[in-house]
Parts: structure tokens; sequence; C-alpha cells
């Protein structure tokens, strides 16, 4: 890190501050660089320590400004890295790739600005050119994780599965221990419907440290239940739990008494849903059990293939005496009542390439014969104040407070058209008729090529062909839609 020679005064300093970094001590390395820096303001390797415990504190605009004045005298590799690091951390991704760029011109073959470029442009989707930069790094170091990891996402991007997963494996000879490298593998083999393969190395999940959970009773594993107390904990969205809970009447026929823990917003619908004892909002203390295993576990365990999915329908059920408040609702309504889901959580790592523009749908949403509705919750619903004026959908925010509203709701719907969000589970589980728009690389539940989902009988798959390319997928919705209302 150092770019200048100096003092023995200044060589101390420069030194306990960097022993303070490497210890993580971030504020003390701070200060030992500002004390020194007051009789020598202008000394480089001390301001290059002080931007970077800034960086590490999260002081972007401090360890920016000092990485600039830098920059402006000392033409260094490291600097402008460093730089982009600071930029990319706050979201200005395009003057990032500029800097990693400069860094790149003074040293060709610095790995860690090919390697951040790389996964910015793959993030850009520019993912022939993140590619190169990933290759660059491999050909001189063929046992770079980060790299290999990078072209895994590329080509998995690029709907190369195969290719992606061979990366993956890759990863995973070279270090055996690597979560990540046999979670990315089990997605890919579960999207190509290896489920034997997929469903193990998807298990490796559990090791990353934001997903560990400890518990007072040990995993099931199979044991006999008898009389015994089984913890089902939910994971992941709202979807998935939604999806798995299929498998909780089979598990009750074992003989346990069933705990499950779920999202909250879960909770009243699966209150009143069979193979389930006691139900649990996540963040209330839990009761004593014999055993614990996650929701998706369950699929695992029971050895789940394409062809021996529990995909009987419905497997959600509701109260039969509280549909008459929707019955009335809907009423008026005489048209084909059409659900629509067009946006989920921004906050979802893949929403850029899930979730669609409303004004986008407008090809169907000019159906005279339909009448539609928004199921959109806390997200999206600022789209609808875009339309044309001539385009009705009502809006049943105000009324949808949680899941069991919504399945309420959906119940009365003649068709739920919806991106990939936890709706389109909820419709399948419904047995209602559902359309889910799909992006070109889908999640790993809706495979590859078909038009139909092994889980969910009553739902038809549009699929994207070219990535962010929703314009054929609305079509093909427009024409299904003009087909249905043609029909006898």
């Amino acid at each position: 890190m150092d770019i200048s020679s100096e003092t023995a005064e200044i060589k101390v300093a420069i030194q306990n501050a960097s022993e303070k970094l490497k210890q993580q001590q971030y504020k003390a390395a701070m200060d030992i660089c500002q004390e020194a820096l007051k009789t020598h303001p202008d000394q480089p390797d001390l301001k290059i320590r002080l931007a970077f415990a800034n960086h590490k504190l999260k002081n972007y605009e401090t360890a920016e400004k000092l990485y600039r004045e830098l920059g402006e005298h000392h033409e260094q590799a490291v600097i402008y890295f460093n730089l982009a690091c600071v930029l990319s951390d706050q979201k200005k991704e395009d003057e990032a790739i500029v800097y990693y760029d400069k860094a790149l011109a003074l040293d060709p073959h610095h790995r860690s600005s090919h390697n951040n470029l790389g996964n910015i442009l793959r993030g850009k989707n520019q993912l022939e050119e993140a590619i190169a930069h990933f290759l660059l790094i491999q050909k001189d170091h063929p046992e770079h994780i980060n790299s290999l990891n990078g072209l895994g996402a590329c080509y998995a991007s690029l709907g190369k599965h195969q290719k992606a997963a061979d990366y993956f494996k890759k990863i995973i000879e070279i270090k055996p221990d690597d979560y990540n490298a046999h979670t990315n593998l089990g997605i890919e083999l579960l999207l190509m419907g290896e489920f034997e393969q997929g469903w193990d190395a998807y298990a490796w999940r559990f090791y990353r440290p934001d997903l560990k959970r400890t518990f007072n009773c040990p995993l099931w594993e199979g044991e006999a239940l008898e009389n015994k107390r089984l913890l089902i904990h939910a994971e992941q969205g709202a979807g998935d739990v939604i999806q798995f809970l299929r498998y909780l009447p089979h598990v009750k026929t074992l003989g346990a008494e069933i705990i499950f823990e779920c999202h909250k917003p879960l909770y009243k619908l699966c209150f009143q849903q069979t193979g389930i004892d006691i139900v649990v909002a996540k963040g209330n203390k839990l009761p004593k059990s014999d055993y614990h295993i996650p929701l998706l576990g369950l699929a695992q365990l029971f050895n789940t293939r394409k062809d021996n999915i529990l995909n009987q329908v419905p497997y959600i059920y509701i109260d039969e005496k509280k549909q008459q408040k929707w019955e009335s609702y809907f009423s008026s309504y005489k048209k084909l009542k059409v659900g629509l889901v067009w946006a989920g959580n921004p906050e979802h790592p893949n929403d850029k390439n899930r979730s669609c523009r409303l004004i986008d749908w407008l090809p169907f949403l000019k159906n005279q014969q339909v009448d539609f509705f928004s199921l959109q919750k806390n997200f999206g619903l600022q789209q609808l104040e875009s339309l044309p004026e001539k385009i009705r959908i009502t809006n049943l925010d105000e009324l949808l407070f949680d899941y069991l509203d919504t399945a309420e709701c959906v119940k009365q719907l003649d068709l739920i058209i919806t991106v990939d969000t936890s709706v389109a589970h909820l419709a399948g589980a419904l047995a209602k008729p559902v359309w889910v728009l799909l992006p070109y690389v889908p999640d790993w539940r809706w495979m590859l090529n078909s038009e139909s989902s092994p889980w969910y009988p009553t739902m038809r798959l549009f699929r994207q062909h070219e990535i962010g390319n929703w314009l054929p997928v609305i079509s093909e919705v427009e024409q299904a839609l003009i087909m249905i209302n043609q029909s006898p």
C-alpha cells in the first residue's frame, strides 16, 4: 500500500496504522493517521490508510474525498481500485467502472479490479464483458475462487446451466467446503430437473452464516415420529412457505404433533390449514420439541423427484363461511375477473429481472371483456397512476391485510396473471387458474422450457426467450386472454 519514502517517525505511524488495520481496529488506525497528518498533512501513505479505515467504517464520503485527492497527485492502481470500491459501495457503479478501468490501465493483471469489474458488469447483464474479465484472471490463476464463481453466475444468467454447474463443481474440487458453490450447484441442478443431486447440494445453504439457526432439539432425519413433537420452521420467502406447505399433511400422518413456524403475514392462513397443530409467528418463543426440520428440507427427506411431487390441489383451504364478503364484493362484476401482480419486493435480489412495468401490460389491459383487479401489496401501486385514464384496474390494496385476505379474494377470481411472486404460489395452491410470467432465467422451481409446472396443475408458464425482453411474453398473454374470451 506504500507509495512514498519517509522519515523514521512517519514510518512508525504508518506501521502502527497498518497493524491496526490488520486487526480490524479501524477507529484506532484512523486516530493514528489523523494525528500524524497534523504535522505531515500531505503524506500519501497515511492518507491512503486513513481513507481505507474510513471506508471500512462506512464513512464513504470521507473515504471518497481522500482517494480523489490522492488520485490527483499519485497515479497508482491501488488508489484507483480503492476509489472504485468506495464508489461501488455507494451504488455509483458507472463511475466505479471508470476507476476500475483506470486501475487496469496501470496494472493490467490487477485481479481484484478484474473481479469487481466483472461483478458490476454481470449485475448490468453485460455478461460477455463480465466473462472476459473473469477469464483473464483464470488465465494466470485457475484456482481463483471468486472468478470461478463469477463465471458460473454469468453462464447461469445466459441460460447455459450445465456450464454454470461445471464451474461450481470446479470450485468444490478446489474448496470442498465452499457452501456457496454447493448451494449454487444445487440451484442449477434443481433448475435442470436433477432433483436427487440437487436437493443434496442445495442443503448446503444452511452453512451460510445468515441462515444458520440453532435449536434445542436434533434435526429430524426420518426417525419415528409417533407421540413426538416436530418443529417445522419456515425459510426464505412467503412463496417458498406456500409451495412447501403441501408436505405438512403427509408429515402429520406419521403421528407427530406439528409445530409450524411461519412469517407473521402468513399466520392466519397457516392457522386454518390441515396438518398443523400449533402455529408460531417468526420472532415468538418456540415451544419445546423433539425434532426440528426446515420446511424445504421435507422435499429432500421425502426424495422428491419430478414424477412424484405432491401436486394434488387445492392443498390450501379457505373457510367457506368467510367467502360471503368477497362473493358480495364481486357480485356486480359480470365479466371475466382477473387478478394482477406485476411487481415483487424491490429488495429481492432478482427483482430487476422478475418484475414488470405495469405500463408494458397495456396490450392485454385494453381487453374490454375483462374486469381487472390489482392484488399488489406494498410495492408497485404507484404504477397504477401512470396508466391511461381509459384503463380501469380496481385496486384492492386496502382490503388485503394479510395472506388469508388475499387467498379469500383469489378464490373468487377467474384467473390470476402474475410475475414470479408469492401470489403465484397462492393461486396454484388454491387450484385457481394462474398465468406466471417468467424471466429468461427463472427461479429453480419453474425449471426449463415447459409451459406447465409439476408443482401446480392449474398453472401456465409464459417464459422470456430473450434476457429482459417482456414484449413477446406480453403478446402471448394478450392472445391467450383473447382465446379465453372467445371460448364458449
